[in-house]
């Protein structure tokens, strides 16, 4: 039976394959954990196993992988989420230029987060979010586990590696000063300065009110109050009433 152990702030395997012994890196400490770094010590065994039975661990070339991957998530995801997979996908790839699946390793990727997170994102001072980077290195692992399903490869090389961790906020949300309500009421023409007006009273997306017929929302007092007869979700029996600030021009 094979060991784990740690050298230079990484995780290192030792173990036997048909009699030869194998020392390999598999990550850095603080990336994998012990545990980590025990499964992997355990898979790349079976493996041996299977490879001295003649059961080889299935490999294929990355872009055979990555066409059938991106044929599957056309047809199952919404398009803006397949374009975003399909640019993560050539982000990460490219950086790691290699031709197979199993010449793909943690520390591979790892080393891309690293270079990812020190580059500027186009036309701006910003470097990329660890977000961004999750998101790019989720796609490859996703595209892996496509693999692993559809049985085009044996084992996702990167299944042990996890996100980086995240403390950011996607968005900084505050509410809107009385002024800029002021200045956006008195910016608007008057055909939609009722969209606004209900938009800031109510806090509906406006896909929401944009749904609603005009025959089921009226306004009462002009520029005062806004009444909806079948608001979705509010209640199953009435509608609601909301009182509209009077900011401004009317």
């Amino acid at each position: 039976m094979g060991k784990i152990y740690k050298r230079d702030s990484k995780w290192y395997l030792d173990y036997s394959v048909e009699g030869n012994r194998v020392r390999q890196s598999v990550g850095e400490v603080g990336v994998l954990t012990k545990k980590d770094a025990q499964e992997i010590l355990q898979e790349r065994e079976r493996t041996a196993r299977r490879t001295a039975d003649g059961l080889a661990q299935r490999d294929c070339l990355i872009a055979d992988l990555q066409r059938s991957y991106l044929a599957f998530a056309q047809q199952t995801l919404r398009l803006k989420s397949f374009r975003r997979a399909q640019t993560a996908l050539e982000s990460i790839l490219g950086y790691l230029s290699v031709q197979k699946v199993s010449d793909i390793t943690p520390d591979r990727v790892v080393a891309f987060r690293q270079w990812r997170l020190s580059q500027k994102v186009n036309g701006t001072e910003r470097t990329y979010s660890r977000r961004s980077v999750n998101l790019e290195a989720g796609a490859l692992a996703t595209m892996f586990n496509h693999g692993v399903k559809q049985g085009i490869i044996g084992s996702n090389p990167i299944r042990w590696l996890k996100p980086l961790k995240n403390d950011q906020p996607f968005k900084q949300r505050r509410s809107l000063t009385v002024e800029e309500v002021t200045g956006i009421l008195a910016a608007a023409t008057d055909h939609y300065r009722p969209v606004w007006r209900a938009l800031l009273a109510t806090g509906m997306r406006i896909s929401e009110l944009g749904g609603f017929a005009g025959s089921k929302m009226w306004t009462g007092t002009p520029g005062r109050s806004l009444y909806a007869a079948t608001p979705p979700r509010i209640t199953p029996s009435g509608g609601f009433r909301s009182r509209i600030p009077n900011y401004g021009p009317t």
